[in-house]
């Protein structure tokens, strides 16, 4: 899991990289291009060089079956609190990045669209440290990790409230490493935590991850209009404060959320386990 999200890193950094430099040298429109660009590629690499599925038993897909699981997985206070966890973690990291560009092209710093660009080669820290810190969670216990890592994520966040860039470097630094790491622990958890319809879990949490960047992405602009940058710090620590909670919550009364105690039900005719 730690790879897979180092993978998104990865794209990440291509694809802000590439917006960037291309809207630079031509327009918004032109990033945009490269992206699709980009996507296309990506999408026939994988269709490409996809292996074939191992242990995959074929089962019937039925919309009721289908509703049940999600219905199941969202009656799951443990689960329905990875994925809110998932929705305030992408929003905050979401936000910080967005606004983090139109930051440091405005006075003192009026960087270039490519300058800015180049700061986010940050998240190459997130592409090195996933899967260790997935690997370090898996020994020292899930919840454990992740309210450090919550933790790590707030404090950053207040360290760009510094006006030198190095100061503001150093603050996205610390978020992005600990956000990458938070973000493959709790879509490792939300696998293991899910005794059955691995994959409706996983959707689950993915559809909540994207809604917080869509989301928290548009409020974010609203509070930098109003309140310039110390407007999303305010409400990035709020997001955080509430993410801190359910990261404490789930330390001490769950411990290792990664497992689960409930026997699996038999013949529900869904998705199987992932490999």
């Amino acid at each position: 899991m730690g790879l897979y999200i180092a993978g998104t890193g990865l794209g990440a950094l291509g694809g802000r990289f590439g917006v960037g430099l291309a809207a630079d040298l031509g327009s918004w429109r032109a990033g945009l291009f490269v992206v699709g660009c980009l996507a296309l590629l990506c999408s026939i690499v994988f269709w490409k060089a996809l292996p074939a599925s191992r242990h995959f038993t074929q089962g019937t897909l039925h919309l009721g079956k289908l509703l049940s699981a999600f219905g199941e997985h969202l009656r799951q206070p443990v689960l329905v609190s990875l994925f809110i966890e998932g929705f305030l973690l992408m929003g905050v990291f979401v936000t910080l990045y967005n606004y983090t560009g139109y930051r440091l092209m405005e006075a003192p710093y009026d960087f270039s669209q490519t300058a800015v660009s180049l700061i986010f080669g940050i998240s190459v820290i997130g592409i090195l440290t996933s899967a260790y810190v997935s690997d370090l969670a898996s020994r020292l216990g899930r919840a454990r990790v992740f309210w450090i890592l919550v933790a790590m994520i707030f404090a950053g966040v207040l360290i760009t409230l510094g006006e030198h860039l190095w100061t503001i470097i150093a603050g996205l630094t610390l978020v992005t490493f600990a956000f990458y790491g938070a973000h493959s622990v709790l879509a490792s958890g939300v696998a293991t935590r899910a005794t059955r319809a691995k994959a409706q879990a996983s959707s689950l949490y993915l559809f909540a991850y994207y809604t917080g960047s869509s989301v928290m992405g548009f409020v974010g602009g609203l509070a930098w209009s109003a309140y310039h940058w110390p407007g999303v710090v305010a409400l990035t620590s709020l997001s955080l404060i509430l993410a801190m909670g359910i990261a404490i919550w789930l330390a001490v009364t769950v411990g290792r959320f990664g497992k689960n105690t409930t026997p699996p039900t038999v013949g529900s005719g869904l998705t199987p386990p992932i490999d």
